[in-house]
């Protein structure tokens, strides 16, 4: 082999093992008291205080578990969760894919509307660099939606599941039922390079939380089923 050759081979061999050694060292701390510790505080520096976690446990990194998650903006907490799990497969980030499991919150507070960070004026990312998104199974216990968030106070069991890959290529459905009053609501979407299928199911008395959270007071009492199924042509 020529010299130039085998110092490229010592080189992306050596690449290789430090790359090796980062991820054997995450993952040793992400299952250490004081590791994990480290990554709760990292958490809430790498993102200027917006996330912060807290009880970080579970065996790190493909069975993550919180006690507490909290979520915030210029203005302050906006929501904050409970009880968190995510199990999801690290491997499979090398064929480009976040698949997630599953994600559990036991309990889910939303204060108030979030404030919309300002728009960056540098370019969005490409499809390309994003990996596609794979979401088995996702679950909150128990949503409560406040009055600033929703016009009342609600509460909602939810489930769902999500697989995007690209805007030819996604599917998910989204099911929620209120607890502290009448209220169900679902939907269900799928998309791929020739078809769109959709189903939308909306049972809510007058002044529920959806006619708050689309700004259309005097909506009244919803009790709707739209079901959509065709070629994608048809829609333009």
């Amino acid at each position: 082999m020529p010299r130039a050759a085998r110092i490229a081979a010592w080189g992306v061999g050596g690449l290789l093992l430090l790359v090796l050694i980062l991820i054997a060292a995450v993952v040793v701390i992400g299952n250490t008291a004081g590791g994990r510790r480290l990554l709760e505080r990292e958490t809430a520096k790498l993102t200027s205080g917006r996330v912060r976690i807290a009880g970080l446990g579970g065996k790190f990194p493909s069975d993550i578990e919180l006690v507490s998650l909290e979520l915030r903006d210029p203005k302050g907490l906006w929501m904050s969760a409970r009880g968190v799990s995510v199990r999801w497969s690290p491997l499979a980030l090398l064929a480009w894919d976040m698949h997630i499991e599953s994600i559990a919150i036991r309990a889910a507070d939303v204060a108030r509307r979030p404030v919309s960070s300002p728009a960056s004026g540098g370019r969005s990312s490409s499809r390309s660099s994003m990996p596609a998104i794979d979401i088995d199974r996702m679950e909150i216990g128990t949503l409560v939606l406040e009055p600033a968030a929703a016009g009342m106070a609600a509460r909602l069991n939810v489930q769902g599941n999500l697989h995007y890959e690209s805007m030819q290529d996604a599917r998910g459905s989204l099911v929620a039922r209120r607890t502290n009053g009448k209220g169900d609501y679902e939907v269900t979407l799928g998309i791929d390079r020739s078809r769109m299928r959709g189903l939308l199911k909306l049972e809510e008395p007058a002044g529920g939380p959806l006619e708050h959270l689309l700004n259309f007071p005097g909506l009244g009492a919803l009790s709707v089923v739209a079901s959509l199924d065709g070629p994608r042509n048809a829609q333009k």
